[in-house]
Parts: structure tokens; C-alpha cells; sequence
């Protein structure tokens, strides 16, 4: 392979938006939750494993990934920077999806009492705290696929990092698929 050149891997978000969309517990994951983490000071709950107690085996793995230099090149922080401020400007420009609230779905297998705040999912009103970057999708039959139970949420139009239509050719188009910053949401739970 004279002449060849020796190609290197230029981290990008549409390569971590991809990531996301087959595994939010990716690397590509631990760098987006890395980001919200940085930018708006949520901790994330969830990575392979809770994450609880700080230092485990769950937090040190969130730490590797997270930190993986694999994904730290190209200034991937303020490309991630763009596309939220992107998303922020197309949403007060031609209010799509919405100006202030989205109303969101998302489908989980049970009632796992670190993730209910105030309530139970079978009361049908509850407080939720999710991960601190959680995917929605703007379909209740495609939340269906995703659990048992189906959490509708009124999502704040400023918590959207991504939603279908934002860019031409998304990964994450199939599923109508939001990413949103996570906390905790007041959501109505119905069993699917």
C-alpha cells in the first residue's frame, strides 16, 4: 500500500448520535452524557449499571468511556455545543416541534423503584427521575416497543438536544426518536 495514507478516526457528533441509536450505554453514550453532565450539572443515573456510589466499578467504566481519547479529538465538546444550539434556534425560529412544551413518550419494562420519585406507575401519575440524557419519541404506538409501561411526558422545548427533522440524514430518523435532558418529570404511566 505505497502512497496509502493511514486514515484516522475524526469523532463527530453524528458518529455519537449513531452510537446513541443502538446503544445509549455506548461510548458514544458516556460522551453525550459526559456533555450534559459538563453543560447543565445533571449527573447521570444510569450507565451498564446504576450509578450510585461514587467510586464503584459502575462509575469507574462511565469514567473510562467517557474519557475514551478515541472520542476526544475534532472538538467533539463544541460540536455537541452546535448541534443543541442548532436545535435551540430551529425551535424558537419555526417552533417545531414546539415552542414551549413537547408532549414526548417513552416506553420502560417496570416499575423500578430507584426511577419513581413521588407516586407508582400503576397510580397513573408519578414522578420519574430518568438519566440525564433520555431518549423520547413523538409516538405513543412506537414507545409501545420499548416496554410495558408507557410514560407520557410534557418536555420543556429547551431540554431537546435532537428531534426528527432537525437535520437531512439523522440516525436516529427510524424511531422518531427525541433526545431530551433528563431529571425528574411529572409523567402519566399507562400499561401497554
Amino acid at each position: 500500500m505505497q502512497g496509502a495514507e493511514r486514515r484516522r478516526f475524526r469523532a463527530s457528533y453524528l458518529k455519537l448520535l449513531e452510537g446513541w441509536g443502538f446503544d445509549s450505554s455506548s461510548p458514544q453514550g458516556a460522551v453525550l452524557k459526559g456533555w450534559v453532565e459538563s453543560r447543565f450539572g445533571l449527573i447521570p443515573t444510569y450507565h451498564h449499571a446504576p450509578l450510585e456510589r461514587f467510586p464503584s466499578p459502575a462509575w469507574v467504566g462511565y469514567l473510562e468511556q467517557k474519557f475514551s481519547s478515541r472520542f476526544h479529538n475534532n472538538s467533539i465538546q463544541a460540536q455537541i455545543d452546535l448541534l443543541y444550539e442548532y436545535c435551540q434556534w430551529s425551535i424558537r425560529r419555526f417552533g417545531y416541534p414546539a415552542r414551549d412544551y413537547v408532549r414526548l413518550w417513552r416506553g420502560v419494562n417496570h416499575d423500578d423503584p430507584q426511577m419513581v420519585v413521588a407516586g407508582s406507575l400503576r397510580s397513573g401519575e408519578c414522578v420519574v427521575r430518568l438519566n440525564n440524557l433520555v431518549s423520547f419519541t413523538t409516538s405513543r404506538e412506537r414507545a409501545d416497543e420499548f416496554g410495558d409501561w408507557i410514560l407520557e411526558a410534557q418536555v420543556p422545548a429547551v431540554k431537546l438536544l435532537f428531534y426528527p427533522g432537525l437535520l437531512a440524514k439523522a440516525p436516529l430518523a427510524g424511531e422518531s426518536e427525541v433526545l431530551a435532558l433528563g431529571g425528574n418529570y411529572r409523567v402519566r404511566a399507562s400499561y401497554a
